[in-house]
């Protein structure tokens, strides 16, 4: 039996992982504004006086994003087989109850109940956590860059 207690605190949680992650995108948003600002000056300025450019900066600009990326997809993929995986379960649980050859007993309904939604808890939860894993790296490097780029002005 599910507890009901555990249950809905499991879902607030994941919830309240999501509305994080809404506030890490937004902080995101704002970092990529100030760096794109930050660097449309250096570029600029490099394209004026070649000879002055700061081309350290000019040579991060494709690799920390092809690495942020990279870490992003990387995340996001992951839950997504971890959620293909639960569906598969799901799938699995209910084609074994049609291939019995005769009507679920009530008590295998009430299982059958019970175990979807703990796969739907689970895919909530993955969900949330796939939000926030597929944020993170892009979020690391935004505000990151913002930061250094904010000291080196």
């Amino acid at each position: 039996m599910i507890d009901p207690f555990a249950y809905w605190t499991r879902v607030m949680s994941a919830w309240g992982s999501v509305g994080a992650t809404g506030e890490r995108l937004s902080e995101t948003a704002t970092a990529s504004h100030a760096v794109i600002a930050s660097r449309t000056n250096t570029i600029g300025e490099a394209m004026r006086s070649p000879l002055s450019g700061d081309y350290a900066e000019l040579g991060r600009m494709v690799p920390e994003k092809v690495a942020a990326f990279s870490q992003s997809g990387t995340a996001g993929l992951n839950a997504l087989m971890t959620l293909q995986a639960g569906y598969v379960a799901q799938a699995q649980e209910l084609g074994a109850m049609w291939l019995r050859g005769r009507p679920p007993t009530l008590f295998e309904l009430a299982a059958l109940s019970e175990r979807s939604s703990l796969h739907a808890l689970s895919a909530l939860e993955t969900g949330a956590q796939m939000g926030r894993d597929v944020v993170a790296p892009l979020h690391k490097a935004a505000t990151g860059n913002a930061k250094r780029l904010r000291k080196a002005r």
